[in-house]
């Protein structure tokens, strides 16, 4: 006989409603995902590029190592933003299953 434990987690998802609608959490994702791609592009575009040119212009590598790392500070953020997102996409989803059921009952 085995044992089970059911708790629920809890998603503080701070001044954004998205009145139990799945669409609108997907819309949610979608976007995330695409500023997440942006900014890995950048600091792709930032990796690759010249640093000569940039010295030219004031630019140096310490300039360019804020830069990296205010990105990559942003991407952190979201990636956190996006896991909660999901975490109540899937709460979202379970609700709506269980409210099938009980009315197949």
């Amino acid at each position: 006989m085995a044992w089970g434990i059911d708790f629920t987690a809890d998603i503080f998802l701070i001044r954004q409603d998205y009145n139990k609608n799945i669409s609108q959490v997907e819309y949610a994702i979608e976007e995330i995902d695409s500023l997440i791609t942006k900014n890995e592009k950048m600091i792709l575009m930032y990796c690759s590029s010249d640093l000569i040119s940039y010295k030219e212009d004031g630019f140096n590598v310490e300039d360019l190592y804020y830069k990296i790392e205010e990105i990559l500070n942003e991407l952190r953020e979201m990636n956190v933003h996006l896991y909660q997102l999901n975490l109540y996409k899937e709460h979202l989803q379970e609700d709506s299953n269980k409210q099938l059921e009980i009315k197949f009952e």
